[in-house]
């Protein structure tokens, strides 16, 4: 991503699509092509003395190996919907996010409530397990629903 600072006569420029903070600025096309170049040769010098590997920005697509029958079941399957099959795996992996992110909150939530639980009276204590035990959770991409008890 690219701007220009009229207040500082600059071209600023910010690496996208990752979460670590690289920017670069400069005040030709050339300058900055320049201090681009050597803002991510810095940042990965930066992570190679850390120890981690740098980061690469998303760019939408990527390969999946699923094996032929699954491969085949999930074009079947798109046809039945009438989707492409990019649009039907890419619904499956929002939906699974989805389940994912809400899997994560909830356990965040039980997590509090116990801590909360822990010093109430063993009545509460006993009607706070119970509750816990009978959560239902519905699959939205098989349909079927499980049953927690």
């Amino acid at each position: 991503m690219i701007e220009y600072s009229s207040d500082d006569e600059l071209l600023i420029g910010k690496v996208a699509d990752i979460d670590s903070l690289i920017l670069f600025s400069g005040v030709s096309l050339e300058e900055l092509q320049e201090e681009f170049v050597r803002a991510v040769d810095e940042y990965v010098a930066h992570c190679e003395a850390m120890g981690v590997a740098p980061e690469k920005p998303c760019k939408g697509t990527f390969n999946v190996r699923v094996g032929a029958d699954v491969h085949r079941q999930a074009v079947t399957v798109a046809k039945t919907r009438h989707v492409s099959l990019n649009e039907f795996v890419k619904d499956a992996l929002c939906q699974a996010i989805e389940r994912h992110m809400h899997q994560e909150a909830s356990e965040k939530i039980f997590a509090s409530a116990d801590f909360l639980i822990a010093s109430a009276p063993s009545k509460l204590k006993s009607a706070w397990r119970e509750s816990r035990e009978s959560v239902v959770t519905v699959s939205e991409i098989s349909g079927e629903s499980t049953y927690r008890h």
